[in-house]
């Protein structure tokens, strides 16, 4: 009998500790699973914050947008907060009150106990994820159209933003082209004071203008050059008139200069913006230009056509392709000046000063060159059919295909024959003249044609 009580004794502790064990087994299973929950709730409780903090970037983006104050954002922030912590609370407290309306049947050992604990959990663990699935999709798809709607209205902003600017660059425009226009009519005004300080500041107006608008560059140029042609033109005749009426009081023509004014309107003219790289149709056709200063001006063809540049200085200029027929530049200066091309058909050179000029391919038919210096000059392809070379200094000047047919070339200067360039025998023989000077010797025509003759056989 003792042997068989002890025998249940030691039964009823095993299972008694079995028992112990396995509510022990089921308190840890119980704490991971709270623990694992737990670590859920977090989530979705944390998930409406980083939702919150989502729409709140979304509405900086519209308040940049919109150029709202901060008074807005102020509000819309704590707007957000409040709305996040309802739905944190939501999340929470809905699912409890779901699961605890649920009936279960009651068990009375502990292991029941636990597998019900469990099922609460787990249920309550489903529905907060559910819930926070549905309102996270409801945050997307709010957030989706916020960013439509963001993108779409900056987009539209942008366009009325280049709208406006566009505007305003036509306003801007407009003014300024009225302020041009206005400053325009009162230089123009200026021009026709009879104060010489007043046409003077017309004039700078004038070239102010012609800096800053490149679209009346043309208009400020013909201005400028009608004014030249006009005052130029009525000085002259005041002048015949003043001769005729009272001949003890009369100014030959070498006396007469231009004014200040006409020299000032050259000077714009010389001095122009980019000259280099427009093309301006400078026309001065007619003009007394009687001792202009003009040095290195930019003429490229200009139209001179007829005009009267006696004793102007011209040196350095560029002439090239400019129309010069029956211009009367009598003691003018064009030492080192670029005149290529230019047609020079019946203009007068008496004494002037052509010394180291490049002529190369310049018209000069019936053009008078008495007492020119040509010195240095390259008449390279020039044409002087009919010219008046008569004691003209041609030392060291470059003849190459010069066309000298029934050229004028009594009293001519060389400096001698070895000097001369390219000069044929050919050229010679369709020159007209009698005698030329070759150093301090006299050369009559035969002597000089035999002279090159041989030279070319040889």
């Amino acid at each position: 009998m003792p042997r068989k009580s002890s025998r249940v004794r030691r039964v009823r502790k095993n299972s008694r500790n079995k028992s112990a064990n396995s509510i022990f087994d089921n308190e840890v299973s119980l704490d991971a699973i709270k623990k694992e929950v737990f670590n859920y709730r977090t989530l979705i409780v944390v998930l409406p914050l980083i939702l919150a903090g989502i729409f709140l970037v979304s509405v900086q983006k519209i308040q940049r947008v919109f150029y709202l104050v901060g008074e807005f954002y102020f509000y819309m922030s704590g707007g957000s907060i409040f709305v996040a912590l309802i739905i944190s609370l939501l999340i929470w407290f809905v699912p409890k009150r779901q699961v605890k309306s649920l009936t279960g049947t009651p068990v009375d050992d502990k292991l029941t106990v636990f597998e019900r604990e469990k099922e609460r959990l787990k249920l309550e663990d489903d529905t907060r994820k559910t819930l926070a699935q549905i309102i996270g999709g409801v945050f997307l798809i709010a957030g989706l159209f916020v960013t439509y709607n963001t993108y779409r209205l900056g987009t539209d902003n942008y366009r009325l933003s280049l709208e406006q600017q566009k505007i305003s660059i036509q306003k801007q425009d407009l003014d300024r082209r009225g302020q041009i226009t206005e400053r325009f009519n009162k230089s123009v005004e200026h021009l026709g004071n009879q104060d010489l300080s007043v046409r003077l500041g017309g004039l700078y107006a004038l070239e102010q203008i012609l800096k800053d608008s490149d679209e009346d560059r043309n208009m400020i140029i013909e201005v400028l050059s009608a004014y030249i042609r006009e005052k130029t033109k009525r000085e002259k005749v005041e002048q015949k008139e003043t001769n005729q009426s009272n001949p003890a009081k009369s100014t030959t023509k070498k006396n007469l200069f231009i004014t200040n004014d006409v020299q000032t309107a050259l000077t714009i003219l010389a001095r122009r913006p980019d000259k280099e790289q427009k093309e301006d149709r400078i026309n001065l056709a007619g003009a007394d230009l009687t001792g202009a200063e003009l040095e290195g001006v930019d003429l490229i063809k200009a139209n001179l056509r007829g005009a009267n540049l006696t004793r102007a200085n011209l040196r350095n200029a560029s002439l090239s392709d400019a129309n010069l027929t029956g211009v009367d530049l009598t003691e003018v200066y064009l030492s080192g000046a670029e005149l290529l091309d230019v047609d020079m058909t019946d203009a007068k050179l008496y004494d002037a000063d052509l010394t180291d000029a490049n002529l190369s391919g310049a018209i000069f038919k019936n053009a008078d060159l008495t007492n020119a210096k040509l010195i240095d000059a390259n008449l390279d392809g020039a044409d002087f059919s009919g010219a008046y070379l008569l004691s003209a200094d041609l030392s060291r000047t470059n003849f190459n295909n010069v066309i000298l047919s029934d050229a004028k070339l009594n009293g001519a200067t060389f400096e001698n024959f070895g000097e001369v360039s390219n000069l044929t025998y050919a050229q010679l023989e369709q020159a007209n003249f009698d005698y030329i000077y070759v150093g301090n010797e006299t050369f009559n025509i035969e002597s000089v044609l035999t002279l090159f003759r041989e030279n070319n056989e040889e």
